[in-house]
């Protein structure tokens, strides 16, 4: 925070978690969408959809993500505190992935959000201005670089995945809803975890009385999106004898249970393997230490930020943002939800990794 304010001249530095809480809370709630409903976050898995998969446009929810929601949030906060138009706040992100730069350029979103980094290019820019980086180990300051009265929250992370946590919250969201019910007690529910193929893919079960009455999966990676997208579409004729020796070798497989995306309810995607811990901007390893290594290492990192919890909290949130639209003067589902249109194919996307 100080590096940017006090060195880098920006007037406020705030996190990203408070357009992440009401976009989770959001989320959560029932949308016009084909089933299963696929998270649509990510700017490299929406433009793959928009450009290869137009089908898949139906089940995508149209729930925008943390980046645009914050930054239509902080435009009008600043705005209103400077006494200045939205236009005049030039707004900076800082993004683990490169396809975020284009998310920002989408036509609906070209007002929140004037300029995205990774931190890839940060720590390039510094080295460049001849800046030193020095970890603060006192207690952070987040009223001195925030606007007045903006959330704590704002930096604090989310329970589930290294990406938001978007499938695991759906499946809690849907438990706080069944236990508002009368035959519904919280000490019978349970989330089980299906592992899939590869450690890319798995399934999440809510369990109530030994029963599954929910379900959500996470699918990372490009390779896992195109299987997920192909079993979508249904399957193709197959030549009746290659069916036959399909069913004989499926015979002698466990009967463990397998994580299949396409019967869940929910699927949260994102394009770059282990998610976007992983994004192609993020800093890479050191040299000498493996890929596998310093995934792990950063998820460790990543796991120590504080948490606020969205669903245990989603009145919190709700009446947070109901305050601000109201407050602010602009609509909702405008600064929630978005649209997807079938587009021509163009160059891949700047920096996902496939």
């Amino acid at each position: 925070m100080a590096l940017f304010s006090e060195q880098l001249g920006f007037t406020y530095v705030v996190g990203t978690a408070v357009g992440r809480k009401v976009s989770l809370v959001y989320e959560a709630q029932s949308q016009d969408t084909a089933s299963p409903r696929l998270s649509s976050i990510c700017p490299g898995w929406v433009l793959y959809a928009e450009k290869t998969h137009p089908e898949a446009i139906a089940h995508m929810s149209t729930v925008k993500s943390a980046q645009q929601i914050t930054g239509t949030i902080l435009k009008r906060v600043v705005s209103k505190e400077k006494a200045i138009d939205s236009t005049n706040v030039y707004h900076l992100t800082v993004m683990p992935c490169f396809d975020k730069k284009l998310e920002a350029a989408r036509a609906d979103n070209a007002a929140d959000v004037d300029g995205v980094i990774t931190p890839k290019e940060l720590i390039m820019m510094l080295d460049e201005m001849n800046i030193s980086v020095k970890l603060s180990t006192g207690a952070p300051q987040y009223d001195k670089y925030s606007p007045p009265q903006f959330p704590q929250w704002s930096w604090t992370s989310d329970i589930g995945s290294v990406s938001g946590g978007y499938a695991v919250n759906y499946l809690r969201a849907k438990q706080a809803e069944l236990e508002s019910e009368p035959n519904y007690e919280r000490e019978n529910f349970s989330i089980e975890s299906i592992e899939g193929k590869n450690p890319d893919v798995y399934e999440l079960r809510l369990i109530y009385n030994g029963d599954k009455v929910a379900s959500a999966a996470v699918v990372n990676g490009f390779r896992n999106i195109q299987n997920l997208v192909r079993k979508l579409k249904g399957p193709k004729k197959v030549n009746p004898l290659a069916a036959r020796r399909r069913a004989r070798l499926k015979k002698d497989e466990p009967t463990q249970p397998t994580a299949d995306p396409t019967q869940c309810d929910y699927v949260e995607i994102m394009a770059c393997p282990a998610g976007c811990i992983n994004g192609g901007g993020q800093v890479q390893a050191p040299e000498g230490t493996s890929s596998k290594e310093w995934i792990d290492e950063t998820t460790q990192l990543y796991g120590h930020i504080p948490k606020f919890d969205a669903v245990s909290h989603a009145s919190d949130v709700k009446q947070y943002f109901s305050d601000f639209c109201h407050d602010y003067g602009v609509n909702a589902d405008q600064v929630v939800n978005t649209k997807f249109t079938p587009v021509e194919k163009e160059e891949p996307a700047l920096g996902t990794k496939w």
